[in-house]
């Protein structure tokens, strides 16, 4: 157990049980003063630490923290935190007379170190509340706020880079889950049409089932990026994935669904509205025969191809092309990125 205080905390009341104190008796008295002079010291603590930890079973540590009123005392508070914790594997964190701002310290203490140190699970954040109209108290569990925390996290990954996977670890129906991660690879691997029909099951049941917990806070924002499913035709839904992409800045995916989505309309276009836009060969074909033919080449929509097909290919291969428009292309894309 460890109990983090600042000099002037209560320190004296933690030894208010039957102890035997034995030769440490004037110690305890020297610490009652230094907590009416909010003085203590980290060495005077240290001395009568083992006296609780007896008492109580354990082993016990007492620290003191600043009060963290700055940026440093408060990162060394999170530091004071993430030593208590090294090591250990699951956290129960009692914040009921934390000193006015430490509490919500003390939380951003846990998301810092659920990032650098991923394997401690935090099992409780207790608080308790005293009722004095009955003389009675009550322990509340906040670990709801870290599993809220976690599925922002999640959300926040697929926003920045499409992948779904971390989402589908939190939801708690596992045939959701299994979609979702199901998807996300479909959609990582640029497989799009075989992504569309896992996550058309997701918008499916949680349309008829609404998900519960911290996942109801982010299903809207879950069903208003899976949309693009929705679209009738194959380039539609290419195209709504390439603007997507050009929101979170993903350039590379923007230009390869941008590209596919105008190949796919020319297909669709060309040979028809019954025929297959997702066959290979067909749009191979019709790409080598009518696009990259003379007579198209003279149009002015081959302009746009062109670009297109020249930025797509840049930023595929990692390579420089020497067309100017490409190179301003790039420059816009890094500098700012593209709205539309």
């Amino acid at each position: 157990m460890v109990v983090l205080g600042t000099a002037g905390s209560m320190w004296d009341n933690l030894f208010e049980i039957n102890l035997d104190l034995g030769e440490l008796e004037d110690q305890l008295i020297q610490l009652v003063d230094s907590v009416e002079l909010q003085a203590v010291a980290q060495s005077q603590l240290t001395e009568l630490a083992p006296l609780l930890g007896k008492a109580l079973g354990c082993e016990v540590e007492l620290t003191i923290i600043p009060a963290a009123r700055n940026q440093q005392e408060q990162i060394q508070v999170l530091q004071s935190i993430a030593d208590a914790t090294f090591g250990a594997e699951k956290l129960t964190l009692d914040v009921t007379h934390g000193f006015r701002h430490l509490p919500m310290l003390a939380y951003t203490a846990i998301l810092y170190l659920q990032t650098v140190q991923p394997q401690l699970r935090v099992e409780h954040i207790l608080y308790g509340e005293y009722d004095p109209e009955t003389g009675k108290g009550e322990i509340h569990d906040l670990v709801g706020l870290v599993k809220i925390s976690n599925w922002q996290n999640a959300i926040q990954h697929s926003e920045t880079t499409g992948d779904y996977s971390q989402v589908s670890e939190l939801v708690v129906d596992k045939e959701i889950g299994g979609w979702l991660k199901e998807a996300s690879f479909y959609e990582n691997t640029h497989r799009a049409g075989q992504a569309r029909s896992p996550l058309k099951k997701v918008r499916n049941k949680i349309s008829n089932e609404p998900l519960t917990g911290p996942a109801a806070l982010f299903q809207p924002l879950l069903l208003e990026r899976t949309s693009w499913v929705e679209e009738n035709l194959l380039y539609q839904r290419q195209r709504a994935q390439a603007y997507r992409s050009l929101e979170r800045k993903d350039f590379l995916r923007a230009a390869l669904y941008g590209f596919e989505a105008f190949i796919t309309r020319k297909v669709q276009e060309i040979a028809g509205a019954g025929s297959n836009v997702a066959q290979y060969e067909q749009r191979r074909k019709i790409q080598e025969e009518e696009l990259d033919g003379p007579a198209y080449w003279r149009t002015d929509e081959a302009k746009a191809y062109k670009m297109l097909r020249n930025i797509r290919n840049t930023l595929a291969h990692g390579n420089q092309n020497s067309a100017k428009e490409v190179q301003q292309a790039q420059f816009t894309l890094r500098s700012s990125g593209i709205k539309n």
